[in-house]
């Protein structure tokens, strides 16, 4: 590798170089109540994040080559994940004690090796390199749910979604076996090139694609491969909850536009035809569904496989006439996406406290009367994810909604904006229970830290800076899907 390769690499250096200071730090410290691993990983991931930002404003750093790149497109998604991580390491801090959890290094560390396998896989130019990013991600979320070792809530959620991340991965290992079957390489570029020559349809590339939709439509949380989503969020501690309802999802469609929308492109006919059915069939059940949720992880689990299945009809009107614009949109949807999700989890990790969840619909009646302020971001997260505006979530859905009308799939615009109406109904429930029902309990305590609070109000000004002014990641998002056409 060259040098810029390797200057190129330095985020992803950098936060595994932290992962490993975490551990040796926790080893050397022997105090149970430091937050030196807290420090560490919150400090990497800030060097990270700078280093990722340094390579969009300089891009004679942006390098490649055969198996990974570090173009625009992938330091949109570096920087996307960074920020999840840290937004989830500091909502973390407090709650993990609260929860008894010992091993805090072990946890942190994993948050950091996750979030270097989903950087890897943004970056990725060779379905091989999406498979090591993969499963080092994968590996690390399969801990994380199951790092409560005493629930068996967790316990439970860490071996469904570790059995079916199985299957998940052997179809991708399907796929990738069919695919240099079928083009003698795995690299993307050469694959993409390899079609543009050779225009003659092939039944083999079907069932490559098939296998590809199988395997991230798992990630992705898309039905009908949705199954595991509902009991990992339930059972999963709140923050990894939180971590593992957008990251999994970052990194998947970083890569489903790396390999459908820039390499096989010549085959967007066959892929865009797949990913409409999935679309609808994923707005639609994620929807529907959600609507008989008491419980708000399990509730939230199932808007984030309807929210799925909008970013999905994108990534349809990516292979449509759209073209750059449909990608855009997905891109500006994930990134608002991101403090939506993570702002809802921090809500309830503040309610959590003996003998209440934070996470029943029940334990939100009355919050407007306990803490007005929380009920007034709860209600703006709320109403951003039912695509309210002036909120990101209205505007992701209108660039995402304008992207499908212009690639000529007016059919599934409107479906999306069905959709849309049903979700308010469930999510306006929750408004409902905040500012119209008793509270049961007015003198409960909460989790109140400080890194918890900073990190709900960045949540909400995020969402509606994004919403009101949203053209500084738009223009992000444009330059980042400009190059894959």
């Amino acid at each position: 590798m060259e040098q810029l390769n390797y200057l190129s690499l330095l985020p992803e250096i950098v936060i595994i170089l932290a992962g490993i200071l975490v551990i040796a730090a926790d080893l050397i410290i022997d105090k149970k109540d430091n937050i030196i691993s807290e420090v560490i990983s919150v400090l990497g991931l800030i060097i990270a994040l700078f280093l990722t930002g340094n390579q969009f404003l300089n891009p004679e750093i942006i390098s490649q080559n055969n198996m990974l790149i570090s173009d625009s497109y992938a330091v949109f998604f570096k920087v996307a994940l960074i920020i999840l991580s840290l937004m989830v390491i500091l909502i973390s801090s407090h709650h993990i004690r609260e929860r008894g959890i010992t091993h805090r290094a072990e946890y942190f560390t994993f948050i950091l090796f996750a979030t270097v396998g989903m950087m890897i896989m943004a970056g990725s130019l060779d379905l091989v390199t999406v498979y090591v990013g993969l499963e080092l991600m994968a590996i690390s979320i399969y801990i994380l749910v199951g790092i409560s070792r005493t629930e068996f809530l967790s316990n439970e959620a860490a071996l469904k979604y570790f059995l079916l991340g199985l299957l998940a991965t052997a179809f991708l290992l399907y796929g990738i076996s069919f695919t240099y079957g079928m083009f003698g390489t795995t690299n993307l570029v050469v694959i993409k090139n390899f079609l543009q020559n050779n225009t003659t349809a092939n039944s083999g590339y079907i069932l490559v694609l098939v296998f590809l939709v199988i395997a991230f439509g798992f990630k992705v949380a898309a039905v009908p491969f949705h199954m595991w989503t509902p009991d990992a969020y339930e059972g999963a501690m709140t923050p990894v909850t939180g971590f593992m309802s957008v990251g999994p999802k970052l990194a998947a469609f970083a890569v489903l536009g790396r390999v459908f929308v820039y390499s096989l492109l010549t085959l967007k006919a066959e892929w865009t035809l797949i990913l409409t059915i999935v679309s609808i069939l994923t707005m639609t059940v994620g929807n529907v569904v959600a609507i008989a949720q008491t419980n708000i992880k399990r509730m939230l689990a199932y808007s984030s496989i309807a929210h799925a299945g909008y970013c999905l009809m994108g990534l349809v009107a990516a292979g449509g006439l759209a073209g750059s614009l449909g990608l855009q949109s997905v891109l500006f949807y994930l990134s608002g996406y991101l403090f939506m999700n993570v702002g809802a989890f921090s809500i309830i990790i503040f309610l959590n406290k003996k003998g209440i969840s934070g996470s029943e619909l029940d334990d939100f009646s009355g919050l407007n009367e306990r803490y007005p302020g929380i009920a007034l971001m709860m209600s703006v997260i709320l109403l951003s994810l039912a695509g309210v505006p002036p909120t990101t979530g209205f505007a992701g859905k209108l660039y995402v909604f304008m992207a499908a009308v212009k690639s000529k799939y007016m059919f599934l615009a409107v479906i999306g904006v069905l959709n849309s109406v049903i979700a308010l109904y469930y999510y306006l429930r929750i408004i409902v229970y905040m500012y119209m029902k008793k509270p049961a309990d007015l003198k409960e305590e909460t989790n109140r830290s400080v890194p918890l609070l900073l990190v709900l109000g960045i949540a909400v000004v995020a969402i509606l800076v994004l919403g009101i002014y949203p053209e500084p990641v738009l223009n992000f998002a444009k330059s980042a899907a400009g190059g894959m056409f």
